[in-house]
């Protein structure tokens, strides 16, 4: 396959065949401080009030300055050598555009990729999701700001404030007009995307709001968060349809089924679970994982759900039985993002080892590690293409793989 010949790894010890790279989760205990302690027992989610209006690494990578004159004309002219890479870097304001070129670390002559690093925000990036149409990426920031960047150029095209703590969730809606951002301040707020002005306040989570989504026709808005709680909200009137008490505790992750009649969780009693949204029940469980669920999303079908744990691997289930396909492994300490490509066939995750690694979901084997980032993975994300993935870090960068077709 293309995409195996362009991206295959060797899984314990040797050099990474080819990565098409442009440059590159959720924080343990010790970053906070004064975070809570971390148990299984949580109080059970309060009722929400109304919404107010590895393998072994390549060669190191040595650059040699190149910097561009203009930021709108990005032209690298860089001699390429195993392991070494000439990088041209643009600055646009406070961000900071870099654009690589690499080769495969092989004896054969490949095709050089190239892609954007996207380098602005002041503080430990948590999240980073594609616009529907694919033309934009948003991203959230321990620094409590939202920013929006065009895809094509890398250009920072718009920062928004209003959160009063780190910000750590983020989720267009399905046209793309607007977009929802969790927060440690404990609201949900909702943006206009054109404007750029804030919609509204949704206030009903005593805790740390982590997970955010829009159900497939936009109506409906899912937020879980550290209080052990879902709460559904309405989007157009910002009013609270529903809250599920997550028997689990902290809720680090939500998805919808494509259908919209389903919700997954995960959390922290080493589970992810279904929800029937008609009853606000669990109808599923899904045990197999040793720690902490962070990451759970659906195959594009609907029929698998993926999850990623703090125990370092993914793992692939049946969503019509519960039963568990396969296990992704990973060298990482803690796997804690996953994302399915638009056709299903892949599934990339990233965590604690700084790195992103992309598997075949059909045999569950790696195709290649994507390294770069100098810290912690928090959010990966297929493009609406396929044919990029974003990939957000502590290291404060995004950082845009170019994915080969399979």
């Amino acid at each position: 396959m293309r995409l195996a010949r362009h991206i295959r790894g060797v899984i314990g010890g040797g050099a990474l065949l080819a990565l098409v790279a442009c440059g590159g989760g959720t924080p343990s205990p010790s970053d906070f401080p004064s975070r809570p302690s971390l148990t299984a027992t949580l109080p059970t989610a309060p009722t929400a009030p109304a919404a107010t209006t590895a393998a072994s690494p390549p060669p190191a990578i040595t650059p040699s300055p190149s910097p561009v004159a203009s930021a709108t004309s990005v032209s690298v002219a860089a001699t390429v050598t195993r392991g070494t890479v000439s990088p041209a870097t643009a600055t646009r304001g406070t961000a900071t555009v870099t654009r690589e070129t690499a080769t495969r670390a092989a004896t054969a002559a490949g095709t050089a990729g190239a892609g954007l690093i996207l380098s602005g925000h002041t503080d430990r990036l948590y999240a980073a999701v594609f616009s529907p149409d694919g033309k934009t990426i948003a991203s959230v920031s321990f620094d409590k700001t939202l920013r929006l960047w065009d895809v094509a150029t890398g250009k920072e095209l718009q920062t928004l404030t209003g959160h009063g703590d780190r910000t750590t969730a983020v989720a267009f809606s399905p046209d793309g007009k607007t977009l929802a951002t969790g927060s440690f301040d404990t609201t949900v707020k909702l943006w206009d995307v054109s404007s750029g002005k804030e919609i509204r306040i949704l206030s009903g989570h005593t805790n740390w709001v982590y997970g955010l989504v829009f159900s497939p026709d936009g109506k409906t808005l899912a937020s879980g968060g550290f209080d052990a709680s879902i709460i559904l909200w309405d989007v157009a009137s910002g009013a609270v349809t529903k809250t599920l008490a997550s028997p689990g505790g902290t809720v680090f992750s939500v998805a919808f089924s494509p259908d919209g009649k389903t919700l997954a969780s995960g959390s922290l009693d080493n589970t992810a679970k279904l929800w029937d949204l008609a009853t606000g029940t669990v109808k599923q469980t899904f045990s197999g994982h040793t720690s902490r669920v962070y990451a759970v999303v659906f195959s594009p079908d609907g029929a698998a759900l993926a999850t990623g744990s703090f125990d370092g691997s993914a793992k692939l289930w049946t969503v019509a039985t519960g039963k568990e396909v396969r296990t992704f492994a990973s060298r990482a300490e803690s796997l804690t993002v996953i994302a399915f490509s638009p056709d299903g066939r892949t599934l990339a995750g990233g965590g604690f080892d700084n790195n992103v690694i992309v598997w075949d979901v059909a045999s569950g084997q790696p195709l290649g590690t994507l390294t770069g980032h100098t810290d912690r993975v928090m959010s990966v994300a297929f493009s609406p293409d396929g044919r990029l993935l974003a990939s957000a870090s502590f290291d404060k960068t995004i950082r845009l793989w170019a994915i080969p077709a399979r």
